[in-house]
């Protein structure tokens, strides 16, 4: 009976003592991994309070009053790095715009700095150093602009080359604005160029309207804007002068000859 209840007790106190051995290892472990955790919380602080160069955001759009009466006045420009241009086969989309960026980004021709010049007649891209001219769009023939989802002072738009009749993607990286801002700003010169172009249709109508007006009011000697008959002028005799030198007329002759 000794025997065999010594023998019955020592799987349990090895099995209990082992148990313990266990809750001790696992709980040096999970100290370990509080460590861990703790050193990432760390880290994920430091990088919060990392200074990082402050990018406007255009979602407020009085945050740049200014840029609509600068584009009227032709007066506005951005400091762009140029990447080039590169031909697509679609006049408008965000994907087409998207693979045309990373193809420029890829390629190894050098960005070259200058200044983007936004107006309501068109885009005009000019060197930083020999303030050459390198490209002169006419806003009419813009048919897309997008902002680049992989970086955010990145845009493009889309331009309609009026000599090979292609479509040209044109890239740039904005040095110190946000690429949204680049592309609200086309996007208000589009809109000031088709307010001229109704403009210019109304006053073209207008005129069109008095000058047939006008031709009426020759042809029936009627007043259209009233819609009145005009007063009919008798004709009057010629005054008699017996004082007056008659002009010399030609004779009968001299007109039979000719």
């Amino acid at each position: 009976m000794g025997n065999t209840s010594s023998h019955s007790r020592e799987p349990f106190q090895r099995g209990f003592i082992r148990d313990i051995k266990d809750k001790r290892f696992s709980s040096f472990r999970l100290k370990d991994g509080s460590k861990k955790k703790m050193e990432q919380i760390r880290r994920s602080f430091r990088d919060s309070f990392r200074r990082r160069k402050p990018v406007p955001d255009s979602s407020n759009p009085l945050k740049w009053p200014t840029d609509e009466q600068a584009i009227r006045s032709s007066i506005c420009s951005f400091p762009v790095k140029y990447l080039g241009c590169i031909e697509v086969f679609e006049r408008a989309g965000v994907d087409i715009c998207e693979e045309a960026m990373s193809m420029l980004k890829r390629s190894q021709r050098r960005p070259m700095r200058g200044f983007l010049h936004i107006s309501g007649n068109g885009l005009r891209i000019v060197d930083k150093d020999t303030k050459a001219l390198i490209a002169d769009h006419c806003i009419e023939k813009v048919s897309f602009c997008s902002v680049d989802l992989e970086n955010e002072r990145g845009i493009s738009y889309i331009y309609r080359d009026g000599t090979t009749c292609r479509w040209m993607c044109h890239g740039f990286l904005a040095t110190k604005d946000s690429g949204e801002r680049l592309a609200q700003a086309i996007g208000i010169a589009f809109s000031i160029y088709m307010k001229q172009i109704e403009d210019h249709q109304v006053e073209i109508q207008r005129l069109s309207s008095f000058r047939q007006s006008k031709r009426l009011h020759n042809e029936r000697g009627v007043d259209v804007g009233n819609r009145a008959p005009a007063a009919i002028v008798s004709p009057q005799p010629k005054p008699h002068n017996p004082h007056a030198i008659e002009r010399p007329h030609a004779t009968p002759t001299m007109i039979e000859r000719c």
